[in-house]
Order: structure tokens, then C-alpha cells, then sequence
């Protein structure tokens, strides 16, 4: 009996747990989050910035590859030759050594093996291109751990976006179901008020179609509730049902403190300007494929024959030669061309980094205004919502007193259902405008968010990619 009682519990155990695991499996993670929680799950598992990581290294691969023309070519070689010969003739006793025969040689076939080992090294002394080359892919690569800053910003940009989204799908959701409530409770109050004969059937008819309306209202902030969970999924990776009210982030305290900012840390910016310059170096490196060159050859070789004979002897050796090449015609002119269009390329760059500084300055102007706009309107929709709650509270004492009717209730009701949804859609873009301001001023990566993740850092990958000369 024991035995039985204890084996019932045991069982039982296993299927709490049992349960608590298929629980957290058909969850799939959801829970309440925060928007640093968002942020951590969208840096760690967000395959489109993996994908912009990937970029950056087969990038940053053009700093190791520039530098090999600085270190010498190194191969070796090894050779080895078999022959086999059988003198033939029409004389009979020409094909053998009648001394070689006394001694007991067979000298009717020949066999000879020779092994030659070479190491050659050749070493470029100058070639006008190395340099300059070196040059253009250092800053290429400043400007392509710019471009990953700004992918990695837009990619957590759209996490925000898509919390802030969420999060006012849910109040709209949740302000849909409060009417929902309101107005059930008000059509069964309205019908028990009939039953007393204190309310006719015009009123439970009004009534019953301001619950139709709430609950068409509730259905459709459902729909775009279930959307915006998608959204949520898809940018960050987890399905929240819950989550903690955005806070605004630090901001600037005047529009010049702002600019200043944007100025100096703006990573499309940073982008632009790199991006020009190495666009320019890179003319110098191509041209340097029209200078001469100047190479450096060592050859060392052994040869080792057998059998060793007086004409074929065993034997080492070392060469050197310096070369010089002048390109005078070379490809058909192909690299005039290439010159050309690398200057072209490079006036291009330089348009666009115009460009993006003039966009940026007429940008940052829009956002500090936008963001001034918003502050005052949050302040009216905050100061509307307590006046159209004590507009409620008053409608509704009076409706119980019998000096309002039920029209009045319901448009009081009405009323205070879209200030708040004004109210929370405002709260909404007022906090989107605050992140997409510090995302220009560079503030919106992982590091200076200061998230609690293992950081991809370009200097240190390019600096894996530059210590051993020979990896995989």
C-alpha cells in the first residue's frame, strides 16, 4: 500500500513536470519582455545582421590580401624522372660488353632515376602598386565597419519599431475590450432597468447597437494586435504576452548639441566620407600597375642521379636574377580604361558624400522640430485624457440620477476610448522619433546601448585576419 501510494506521487511529479516542459515548447518563449530583452534577442539572433557580418569579413579579407603583395612568393618543386633503355641492333653480339659479360653484367637494359628538388623565392622590390593599394583597402574597411555600424543600427531600429508597434496594438486592443466590458454592462443595466419599467426598448436598442459597434471595434484591434505579433516575431524572435512600457531614451538638450553629435558619430555619414576617400586612393593603385617593375629571384636546386656516372653526376646549385618589367602597351589598353573608370567612380563617391552630408544637415533639422511637435502634443493628449475621464465620471453620475440619457453615455464613453488611443499613439511616435534620433547620432548599436551581448567587434576580427600569414 505504501509501495502503491508512493509510486502515485512519483507519477505524479513526472507529469507536473511533463506538463511544465510542453507548457514552455507551445509557448514558444513567450513571456514578458522589455525592450532591452527585444534588443538582446534581435542582436543575437537576427539573421539579416548575421548576414551584414558575413559582408564586413569578406570585406575586411581585402586588408590581408593588399598586404601579400609585401611578402615574397615561396615554392617548391620536386622532379622526379625514371628511363628505361634497351640498346637494339642487327649484329648480334653488338648489344653486350664482352668484358661486362665475363663479369657477369647484364648489360642488355639501362635503368636511371633522377630526382631534382628545387625552393624558388621571389621577392618584389617595387612595383608602385602595393603601397597605394594597402592605402585604399585600409580605408575601405573604415568605411565598410561604418556600414556595419549603420546596418546593425537599422536592424535594432526596426526591433524598436516593431515593440512600439506591438505595444500600441495592445493598448488599442485592450482599450477595445474595456468598451467591450462597459457596454455589456450597460446593456444588461439597461434591460434590468425595462424589466422595472424605469427604461423603454428604444434604450436597450441603443444599447445593444453600442455593444455591436464595441465589439466590431474589439475584433478588428484583434486583427491588427495578431499582425503586429507577427511583425514581433519576425524582427525580434520571440513572442511576447506581455510587455513593460517604453521609456524614453536620453536625448540632447538643444538643436545644436543634437547637430554636433550627428556631425561626429553619424556612421552613414562616417560611410560617405570613408567611402570617398578610399574611392580616391584607389587611383593611385591602379595606376601603379602602369609603373615599371622590379623583382628579386633566388632559385636553389639539387639533382641527384642514379646511378651516378662521370656525364651524370650528383649536383647543387643556387641562381638569382633581378628583373625589371616596363609595361609600355600592355592588354590592349585595359588598364587606361580601368584607370578611367576608377577615377570616375571616385567623383561619384565624392557626389555622394555631398549628398548625404546636405540630406543629413536638412534631416536633422526635421527630426529636433518633429520631436518638439510631439512633446506638445503628448502633453495635450495627456491633458485631454484626464479631462474626458472627468467628463465620464460626470455623465455617468448624471445617467444614474436620470439627468443624461443613454446616448449621452455612450458618446462619453466613445469619446474617452479614442483619447486614449490618441494618448497612446502619440506616447508611440514620440518615443519612435526619440530612437530614430539617437540612430543618427549613432547612439543605437549593441555596445552603446550597452546590452548585455557578446559583441562583434571589426577591429578585433580584422585583426584575426591579419595575424597569421597562412590560415584557413
Amino acid at each position: 500500500m505504501v509501495f502503491s501510494i508512493m509510486l502515485k506521487i512519483k507519477n505524479l511529479k513526472f507529469m507536473k513536470i511533463k506538463s511544465a516542459i510542453l507548457a514552455m515548447v507551445l509557448t514558444h518563449a513567450s513571456y514578458a519582455t522589455t525592450l532591452e530583452e527585444a534588443l538582446i534577442s534581435t542582436y543575437n539572433t537576427n539573421q539579416t545582421l548575421k548576414q551584414y557580418r558575413m559582408d564586413f569579413l569578406v570585406s575586411a579579407e581585402g586588408c590581408a590580401e593588399a598586404r601579400s603583395g609585401y611578402f615574397p612568393d615561396i615554392s617548391a618543386q620536386v622532379e622526379v624522372d625514371h628511363s628505361l633503355s634497351r640498346p637494339k641492333s642487327r649484329y648480334k653480339d653488338s648489344n653486350n660488353d664482352p668484358i661486362l659479360e665475363a663479369l657477369g653484367i647484364d648489360v642488355s637494359k639501362t635503368k636511371k632515376r633522377v630526382v631534382q628538388n628545387t625552393l624558388a623565392v621571389k621577392q618584389n622590390l617595387f612595383n608602385g602598386q602595393t603601397y597605394a593599394t594597402v592605402k585604399a583597402v585600409n580605408l575601405a574597411f573604415k568605411a565598410a565597419r561604418a556600414q556595419l555600424e549603420s546596418q546593425e543600427q537599422k536592424v535594432l531600429f526596426d526591433a524598436v519599431t516593431a515593440y512600439l508597434d506591438y505595444e500600441l496594438a495592445k493598448a488599442k486592443y485592450d482599450a477595445s475590450n474595456a468598451s467591450v466590458n462597459f457596454n455589456s454592462k450597460n446593456v444588461e443595466a439597461i434591460e434590468a432597468k425595462l424589466k422595472v419599467g424605469e427604461a423603454n426598448n428604444t434604450e436597450v436598442a441603443i444599447a445593444q447597437s453600442g455593444l455591436s459597434n464595441a465589439k466590431s471595434e474589439q475584433a478588428q484591434a484583434f486583427s491588427d494586435l495578431e499582425g503586429k505579433k507577427a511583425d514581433f516575431l519576425e524582427k525580434i524572435g520571440i513572442v511576447p504576452s506581455e510587455t513593460e512600457s517604453s521609456k524614453l531614451p536620453n536625448l540632447p538638450a538643444s538643436l545644436a548639441e543634437f547637430k554636433a553629435k550627428v556631425l561626429e558619430f553619424s556612421p552613414s555619414l562616417e560611410y560617405a566620407r570613408q567611402n570617398a576617400k578610399s574611392s580616391k586612393a584607389q587611383i593611385a593603385a591602379v595606376a601603379g600597375s602602369l609603373l615599371p617593375s622590379l623583382d628579386l629571384q633566388f632559385a636553389f636546386t639539387r639533382t641527384h642521379n642514379d646511378p651516378e656516372t662521370r656525364s651524370s653526376y650528383n649536383r647543387s646549385g643556387v641562381t638569382s636574377a633581378l628583373t625589371l618589367s616596363i609595361p609600355i602597351f600592355s592588354k590592349g589598353g585595359a588598364s587606361y580604361s580601368k584607370l578611367r573608370q576608377t577615377k570616375y567612380q571616385a567623383r561619384k563617391a565624392a557626389y555622394a558624400a555631398d549628398y548625404q552630408a546636405r540630406q543629413i544637415d536638412s534631416q536633422i533639422i526635421f527630426l529636433w522640430e518633429s520631436l518638439q511637435s510631439l512633446r506638445s502634443a503628448l502633453e495635450s493628449a495627456t491633458v485631454a485624457l484626464e479631462a474626458q475621464q472627468l467628463a465620464f465620471d460626470g455623465t455617468m453620475q448624471e445617467f444614474k440620477l436620470g439627468l443624461k440619457d443613454i446616448l449621452a453615455v455612450l458618446k462619453v464613453e466613445s469619446d474617452l476610448t479614442k483619447v486614449k488611443i490618441n494618448k497612446a499613439t502619440v506616447l508611440r511616435n514620440y518615443i519612435f522619433q526619440a530612437y530614430q534620433m539617437k540612430m543618427f547620432m549613432g547612439e543605437l548599436t549593441a555596445k552603446k546601448l550597452q546590452l548585455k551581448v557578446d559583441y562583434f567587434d571589426p577591429n578585433k576580427e580584422l585583426r584575426k585576419i591579419k595575424a597569421p600569414l597562412v590560415h584557413f
